[in-house]
């Protein structure tokens, strides 16, 4: 199985040209030098970078390993583009040393080679004892594989008591078990965890313990669980379209906890037809091991890696490589000299130095004996690169041949420790002396010194090549305009604006907008009117301002909503409206400044449906308007009025008709002149009634149809007595022998709608009254009550 190796080592060896013209591929160790205890496995990654599509496989062999011990590669031959393991078991055979191991890469065209260090100690105590030795340090598997891991339980001093073997920290729902348990020295086991799709993907350290009777050793394994293919990684430096890249550039991105690794490709075009470039990262930074063509363009992606499959490929970004400045004068080194030589570099191109690399190829059989040192001659500015690699820590340094170096702070060995064996001593990417960082910063051009020390006699040399690799920018530059003019969002007093000011600057500038000193988000909600926004630029090399104005217009006029109703004119036949009488719920997304309606009085001469328009003004001017239909009515009825009757007498059937009473009546009205008003009356004139009292009821219609009534009383006198034509003499029939007595009744005349004058005793005697208080009081008060009392005989005079 294919294990990603997720421990990356503090250090790393391995062989770099400036550049390829032809496919070839790149070999990385990890660590360069590794300790181990007798009888643990030594465990050292082994990574191909692939260089123009090379393919040809690659084969890998070891030597230098201690006498007994076993070398194994876990796959060999190899892809260009993979990542294996080395490992050297049976380390209890060997005697407690330092080992130089010599990993050699062969491929048909091509080889390569690193030297590592093993260094094996011998473990303390000096009696009978046993080693535990997980020989699977670190395993990777996807849910719901099951996961092993090789256990080796080795004997010191021909200790043989069993070892109970035992783990914990496997992932929580997972399952452990040991293939040969309890294990007699020297012995195997394998240690298998199960059921791992019960589990939450994820980093585990597994702890291994092994129990004798008399002692107890542990050890604790990796295991990376992973449940899914990795997702899309978000690259982020060089960012897209940078430009003035060095040769070397740093290349980092977000990482995916579902990726193990990732491959990392670099090419010529966007769609990665022409790669130039492919290596196995661990982690989320890379440092390519070749080195690229000054002043191109390069696409860079990555793909996610894991047990799962492989994941999709980023979106590519772009760069272009600076200017490479080299010097190929040649200069020898003269032997023992305190004044050495200077080799000197003009550079024309400008830019800020954002960093820096330098690349020195030398020939010397001493290396041990080389100073280097850089001077900026502009700027007086310089640093040590090379100083007599190895010493003091050997007497005279590392005594191996030549030099060829790309030194960088941001590589993971000092130049300091190199001493390789084959090839050049001093190679790969290597940590200066001092930091390059110190000329950031500076201006790229002028007069550059690279002077070279030869501190010991008999070994000479020259400076055959070195090279200046920078990454230069350009402080920002903002270009503001002076306004951003929006309209508001719908139904919003302002508007989100996204704001996009272009910054130039290398390496591009971070943008932020601030509102009165406060940094806003982007987009970011402007109230209605004029925002006065501050842009700032920012890059390592400097910062650049500029201020806009935002202007959000409002317009978007008042939502104007009428309703209709109906309005009732008054007692003098007008009518008022208030423009509350017209809206229905009007809006306006800045709020209404002012309200109006197109007429708000009526009179009689608007009866029936009036149109009224209703006009809304927000706060920056804008109108809105609706219509209302409004109906007009009149619904107060006209007041009738008439005077007091006189009394009527009635014929000799003791009936009388009713007059008519619409002449004698008056009425107003609040719309209708009286001589438009209709009357009529109930009961009509014409009907007979009898000797009493009679309602009758005058009505008035205006020409709305509404219609004001008042009642009155008339009263019915008894007919009058035949006038006789002689006097009669009455006799009383209780007594024959009474004379008759002769009684004179007064005559009556009456005119019938005549008011009378004279007085009229109530039955009894017992007072009078006027006939018009009779009248008034009749009319007042028609009850039959009223009338009961007034009821009977009356005697007129």
């Amino acid at each position: 199985m294919k294990h990603f190796i997720l421990l990356l080592a503090a250090c790393l060896s391995l062989a770099i040209q400036p550049t390829f013209s032809q496919g070839n591929f790149t070999l990385e160790v990890t660590p360069s030098i590794l300790s181990v205890t007798r009888g643990q496995t030594a465990s050292f990654d082994v990574s191909m970078g692939q260089i123009l599509g090379f393919s040809d496989p690659v084969t890998l062999s070891v030597s230098g390993n201690p006498a007994g011990t076993v070398a194994a590669f876990e796959a060999n031959p190899v892809s260009p583009i993979a990542t294996t393991r080395m490992t050297i078991g049976n380390t209890e055979a060997a005697v407690a040393g330092e080992y130089p191991l010599h990993v050699v890469a062969v491929a048909p065209t091509s080889t390569h080679t690193v030297d590592v260090i093993l260094n094996i100690a011998t473990p303390t105590g000096g009696f009978q004892d046993f080693f535990l030795d997980v020989q699977t340090p670190e395993a990777s598997v996807c849910a719901p594989n099951d996961v092993h891991f090789d256990i080796r339980v080795g004997s010191i001093m021909g200790f043989s008591d069993p070892v109970t073997l035992s783990a914990q920290g496997n992932p929580p729902g997972t399952t452990v078990g040991f293939s040969q348990n309890p294990v007699v020295p020297p012995g195997t086991s394998q240690m298998t965890i199960g059921n791992t799709g019960a589990a939450v993907a994820g980093y585990y350290n597994i702890g291994v313990v092994a129990v004798a009777p008399t002692s107890t050793r542990f050890a604790t394994p990796t295991l990376n669980l992973f449940d899914s293919t990795p997702g899309l990684s978000a690259l982020l430096d060089p960012a897209d379209g940078s430009v003035g890249v060095s040769p070397l550039p740093d290349l980092s991105w977000s990482g995916d906890s579902n990726a193990a690794a990732y491959a990392v490709e670099l090419a010529r075009d966007p769609i990665f037809s022409n790669v130039v470039y492919t290596s196995v990262a661990i982690g989320t930074t890379h440092h390519p091991k070749i080195a690229l063509s000054p002043l191109t363009t390069y696409f860079w992606r990555v793909t996610g890696l894991s047990p799962c499959g492989v994941g999709t490929p980023s979106f590519a970004f772009s760069f272009e490589t600076g200017e490479q400045s080299c010097q190929f004068d040649g200069q020898e080194i003269p032997d023992a000299d305190p004044n050495g030589v200077d080799s000197v570099l003009q550079v024309s191109g400008t830019g800020l130095i954002l960093d820096l690399q330098v690349n020195i190829v030398a020939t010397h059989s001493y290396v041990g004996d080389l100073v280097f040192t850089l001077t900026h001659q502009d700027t007086g500015t310089s640093v040590v690169l090379i100083d007599r690699p190895g010493f003091p820590t050997s007497p005279f340094g590392c005594e191996r041949n030549d030099i060829d170096v790309i030194l960088d702070d941001a590589a993971m060995v000092a130049v300091e420790d190199l001493c390789d064996a084959t090839g050049a001593a001093i190679h790969g990417t290597a940590i200066p002396e001092q930091p390059l960082q110190v000329f950031e910063g500076e201006e790229i051009s002028g007069t550059w010194v690279l002077s070279a020390y030869d501190r010991s006699s008999q070994d000479v040399g020259s400076v055959v090549e070195w090279c200046l690799l920078p990454t230069v920018g350009l402080p920002p530059n903002l270009n503001c305009p002076l306004s951003v003019e929006v309209s508001n969002d719908p139904g919003l007093c302002g508007a989100d604006v996204s704001l996009l000011i272009p910054a130039n600057g290398i390496p591009s500038p971070t943008i932020e907008y601030l509102v009165e000193g406060s940094p806003i988000a982007n987009p970011h909600f402007f109230p209605i009117g004029d925002n006065t926004v501050e842009v700032l630029a920012t890059n390592q090399l400097g910062s650049a301002t500029c201020v806009l104005e935002v202007r959000v217009e409002d317009t978007e006029a008042p939502a104007a909503i009428c309703r209709d109703a109906t309005i009732e004119l008054n007692e003098m036949g007008t009518a008022n409206i208030l423009p509350a009488s017209l809206d229905f719920g009007s809006t306006d997304n800045c709020g209404i400044a002012a309200i109006g309606i197109s007429r708000s009085e009526f009179s009689c001469e608007d009866l029936g449906p009036q149109e009224v328009v209703l006009s809304l003004t927000d706060t920056s001017g804008l109108v809105g308007m609706c219509t209302a239909t409004f109906i007009v009515v009149d619904t107060i009825p006209p007041t009738v009025e008439f005077p007091l009757l006189d009394p009527i007498q009635a014929n000799q059937s003791g009936m009388a008709p009713i007059p008519s009473l619409t002449g004698l009546v008056s009425a107003t009205d609040n719309c209708t002149p009286p001589i438009n008003l209709v009357f009529s009356q109930n009961p009509v004139a014409g009907t007979m009634v009898g000797v009493g009292t009679s309602e009758i009821i005058v009505f008035a219609t205006h020409e709305s149809g509404n219609t004001g009534d008042q009642s009155t009383i008339l009263m019915v006198l008894k007919p009058p007595t035949p006038t006789p034509s002689q006097t009669l003499t009455a006799t009383p029939s209780t007594s024959p022998t009474e004379s008759p007595t002769t009684t004179e009744t007064p005559t009556m005349t009456s005119t019938p709608g005549k008011v009378c004058e004279f007085d009229i005793f109530p039955p009894g005697g017992d007072g009078r009254i006027d006939s018009k208080d009779l009248l008034e009081i009749l009319k007042s008060d028609p009850s039959p009550e009223t009338l009961a009392e007034f009821s009977g005989c009356w005697l007129v005079q």
